[in-house]
C-alpha cells in the first residue's frame, strides 16, 4: 500500500511540476527572506514518523488580504502535526517552536470516541495583537469516524456541526481564561477537521464580537475537507484547498443543499481510471474504457442522492454504518484487518455469480428471497428476508468456528453489532446499487413507454411490477416484442463496444400466432428503437464497479503526505532558492521599497453565491502553481525537478538553504500512529455481496416482463 502511494505521489508531483506555470516575482533580486523562521516539525504518516521543513512568519497575519500560499503551507504543516492521539507532543513542539505559548489541548490524551474532536489552542503576541492558533485534529481519530457519517435531516451536517460547537466553546473559554484582547485567529484542519474549521470560521465571521476579533483578523485554511454547510454564503477569508482527484472533496452531496463556506482552491494533476461495467450477458465485470478521475469522483458523489435522500440516509442507515465503524476502530489496525478478512471469508464472492452458484445457501437466498420478493412486488420484504438469511449464514459460520476452537477475530459483541446492522445497510445500500445497475445516461425513463404502458416502476414501498400494456392491442403486442429485441441488440453492441446502431434492425418479426398488421409493425418499430437506446446507453453498476476496481488509487489521493507534497509546490519557499532569517534589518528603514508586497491591508467581506457555481472543480484549471523563482541574478528560474521531469516521493529529503528535512519512514510506528481512512480489504467481499444480490432484483424483475 505504501509503495503504491509513493508511486502515485511521484507521478502526481512530476506531472504537476511539468505543467505548473509561474505566477509572479518578488520585488527585488535578493535570495534572503527576512522575518521568516525556518525549522523542522514531525508528523505521523501512515507508517512511522516523518520530519519536514516549515517556514513561519508573523507577517503572514498582517491582514486577511486574500490567499497566501506561504500561510497555506504553514497551515498544512500545523494540521499535519496535530494528527495524533493519546497525546499532543508533536503539535506542542511545533507551536512552541514558532513562538506560541499557553498551549491547551482537548480530546487529545485519551482514545477518540464517537463524540470527540481533538484540538490544540495556543497564542502569542504579534506586534500589538494577540494571535491565536487553533489546530483541529484531522487524522488518527479512530472512532470519530462514526461521527463523520452523522448527517442529520436538516441544516449543516450534524457530526461536523456538533464538533464545531465544541471547538468554538473551547476557543471562547481560552480567550476568557487568558484575558486576550485585540485578537487575531488562525484556524486550520484536514479532512474531517477541515469541515469543522470551515464551519467554525463561518460562525466567527458572522459573530466576530463573541471572539473579540474582526473579519480581517480571521485566517482559515482547510485541506481535503468534505462539504458540511447548509448555508451557501462564501467567505473570502476561508480557503478550502482541494485535490480535484480526492473523492472526499465531493461529499456530502450538493443535491442535499450542502456546500462549503470558503473559497475553493483546486489543485492536482489530470488522472484517469479504468471504467468498469457489468456485462449483462456474462455477468462479469468488464473494462469500459477510461474516465477522468476528478470527473468520476464528482459523478459518484452525485449519482445516488435521488435514491439515498438525506431523510433515508439519516435513519437507520447512518447509525448502522457508524456502529460498524465505531466497533472496527476500537481494534488495532492488525485486529481490524483480520476481522475484515474473516467476514470476507464467510461470503466469498470473488467468482461473481459463479460463486453464488457453488454455494447452496447463497443460491437459496437469491432464488427464494430476491425473486420471491419481486414476484410479490415488495422489495422491503425481500431485503428483510435477505438480511435474515445472511445473518443465519454468518452466525452459523461464527458458531461453528468458535466451537471448533479456531481463532476468530470477532467477539460476541462484534457479531451483535454486525448482525443488527445488516438489514438497514442492505435496505438502503440495496436501493443505491439497484439504481446503479439500472443506469441510463442522459435518457428520460418516462420516454421509454408510450401512453398506456405501465412499465417496471418502483414505488415508495417496492416495485409496482412489469405488466406491459393494459390492453392486448396489436400496437401493444408489437411494442413489447420489438422492445425486447431492441434491448438484446443494444446490449450486444454495448458489450462489443460497437458504434451506435451497429446492429440496429427494426424490421418487424412476428411470434406465435401474431399477425403483422400495420399497428403491430408500428409498435414493433417504436419499441425496438427505445429498447435499443435503453441497453446501448445503459452502464450497469458503472459507479460501483469502477470504484471497486480503482479503490486504492482513489482513496490514495486523500493521503495527507501526498497532498502535503502538492501544497509545498505552490509555496516558492520550498524551491531551495532562498535563505531565511528571523531578524529583519529593514524594520527601521522607512523606504517603502523594502516592504513585503505580499502583506497588504484589505478588509474581509462575505458574498452569497449559488453553491454549484462556486464549487465545481474545473477539469484542467484552478491548479495550484508555484510562483516565480528569483535567482541571485534577478532572472526567473524553475525548480530543479521541472527540468528533469522527475519529482521525489513524499519520503525523499527536502533540500533548502534553510536546512534539510528527511522523512524517516524506517522508524517504528508509535502506538498512536493511525490513518483516517475507513476499513478496507475484506470489506470488498461484503460490497460485492450487496452489489450482486441487489442487482439480482432488477435482473429477475426485467426478465419477468
Amino acid at each position: 500500500m505504501i509503495k503504491s502511494f509513493r508511486k502515485l505521489g511521484s507521478a502526481a508531483l512530476a506531472a504537476l511540476l511539468l505543467t505548473a506555470a509561474p505566477l509572479g516575482a518578488f520585488a527585488d533580486d535578493s535570495t534572503t527572506v527576512y522575518g521568516v523562521k525556518s525549522g523542522t516539525f514531525t508528523y505521523l504518516p501512515y507508517v512511522g514518523t516523518a520530519t519536514d521543513t516549515y517556514y513561519y512568519s508573523d507577517n503572514y497575519f498582517n491582514a486577511a488580504d486574500g490567499e497566501n500560499k506561504h500561510l497555506a503551507a504553514m497551515s498544512m504543516a500545523l494540521t499535519l502535526s496535530v494528527m495524533e492521539n493519546h497525546g499532543a507532543a508533536l503539535v506542542t513542539d511545533l507551536l512552541t517552536d514558532i513562538g506560541f505559548k499557553d498551549i491547551s489541548h482537548d480530546d487529545m490524551d485519551g482514545a477518540p470516541a464517537r463524540d470527540t474532536i481533538g484540538s490544540a489552542i495556543a497564542h502569542k503576541t504579534a506586534g500589538d495583537t494577540e494571535l491565536i492558533a487553533v489546530a483541529i485534529r484531522g487524522g488518527s481519530y479512530e472512532k470519530e469516524w462514526a461521527s463523520n457519517l452523522t448527517a442529520g435531516t436538516e441544516g449543516s451536517i450534524k457530526g461536523f456541526d456538533d464538533a464545531k460547537e465544541k471547538v468554538l466553546a473551547r476557543l471562547k473559554d481560552y480567550i476568557k481564561e487568558h484575558d486576550l484582547k485585540n485578537v487575531k485567529i488562525w484556524i486550520t484542519g484536514y479532512s474531517r477537521a477541515g469541515a469543522v474549521a470551515d464551519l467554525a470560521g463561518a460562525y466567527i465571521d458572522d459573530h466576530p464580537e463573541e471572539f473579540g476579533t474582526s473579519g480581517k483578523d480571521l485566517f482559515v485554511y482547510t485541506f481535503e475537507s468534505p462539504r458540511a454547510s447548509a448555508d451557501p454564503t462564501v467567505y473570502d477569508n476561508i480557503f478550502n484547498y482541494r485535490n480535484k482527484n480526492d473523492l472526499v472533496n465531493y461529499v456530502y452531496p450538493e443535491e442535499w443543499g450542502i456546500c462549503s463556506c470558503g473559497k475553493d482552491v483546486w489543485f492536482g494533476t489530470d488522472e484517469t481510471l479504468d471504467a468498469k461495467v457489468l456485462s449483462l450477458d456474462s455477468q462479469k465485470i468488464i473494462t469500459d474504457g477510461v474516465v477522468s478521475q476528478d470527473e468520476f469522483c464528482r459523478e459518484l458523489a452525485a449519482a445516488f442522492p435521488e435514491e439515498l435522500t438525506r431523510e433515508k440516509y439519516s435513519g437507520d442507515f447512518d447509525k448502522a454504518v457508524g456502529d460498524i465503524l465505531e466497533t472496527a476502530f476500537g481494534k488495532s489496525p492488525d485486529e481490524r484487518q483480520a476481522a475484515l478478512e474473516y467476514i470476507g471469508s464467510i461470503v466469498d464472492l470473488s467468482g461473481g455469480m459463479a460463486g453464488i452458484a457453488k454455494d447452496p445457501a447463497l443460491l437459496n437466498i437469491v432464488l427464494n428471497d430476491i425473486i420471491s420478493g419481486v414476484l410479490v412486488h415488495d422489495t422491503d420484504k425481500a431485503y428483510e428476508k435477505l438480511a435474515d438469511d445472511m445473518s443465519k449464514v454468518i452466525a452459523d459460520k461464527y458458531a461453528a468456528d468458535v466451537g471448533a476452537g479456531k481463532k476468530v477475530p470477532l467477539t460476541d459483541d462484534d457479531m451483535t453489532v454486525l448482525l443488527d446492522s445488516l438489514y438497514p445497510v442492505l435496505r438502503r445500500a440495496g436501493e443505491v446499487i439497484v439504481r446503479d445497475y439500472y443506469n441510463h445516461d442522459g435518457i428520460d425513463a418516462e420516454k421509454f413507454f408510450p401512453e398506456g404502458y405501465r412499465g417496471d416502476t418502483q414505488s415508495e414501498d417496492g416495485f409496482d411490477g412489469f405488466d406491459g400494456f393494459e390492453d392486448e392491442s396489436d400496437y401493444g403486442t408489437g411494442y413489447s416484442y420489438g422492445r425486447n429485441s431492441g434491448e438484446n441488440a443494444g446490449a450486444r453492441d454495448a458489450a462489443a463496444h460497437s458504434e451506435y446502431l451497429a446492429s440496429f434492425d427494426d424490421t418487424p418479426v412476428t411470434y406465435g400466432s401474431q399477425k403483422l398488421t400495420d399497428e403491430y409493425a408500428e409498435g414493433w418499430k417504436d419499441g425496438y428503437a427505445l429498447g435499443y437506446d435503453d441497453r446501448f446507453t445503459e452502464k450497469p453498476l458503472y459507479h460501483i464497479a469502477t470504484f471497486a476496481a480503482n479503490a486504492e488509487k482513489i482513496l490514495g489521493q486523500h493521503e495527507p503526505a501526498l497532498n502535503w507534497e502538492m501544497i509545498k509546490l505552490a509555496d516558492d519557499y520550498y524551491s531551495g532558492k532562498y535563505t531565511f532569517t528571523e531578524d529583519d534589518p529593514r524594520k527601521s528603514d522607512s523606504d517603502p521599497s523594502d516592504e513585503d508586497p505580499r502583506n497588504t491591508d484589505s478588509g474581509s467581506e462575505k458574498e452569497t453565491v449559488k453553491p454549484a457555481a462556486d464549487k465545481a472543480a474545473p477539469a484542467n484549471t484552478g491548479m495550484l502553481t508555484p510562483v516565480s523563482y528569483v535567482s541571485t541574478s534577478g532572472t526567473t528560474a524553475a525548480p530543479a525537478a521541472q527540468s528533469s521531469g522527475e519529482a521525489a516521493p513524499a519520503s525523499a529529503p527536502v533540500q533548502t538553504d534553510g536546512g534539510t528535512a528527511q522523512a524517516d519512514t524506517a522508524s517504528a510506528a508509535p502506538a498512536s500512529a493511525e490513518n483516517n481512512n475507513p476499513p478496507t480489504g475484506g470489506g470488498s467481499s461484503v460490497c460485492a455481496l450487496i452489489a450482486v444480490l441487489s442487482a439480482g432484483i432488477l435482473i429477475a424483475h426485467r426478465r419477468k416482463g
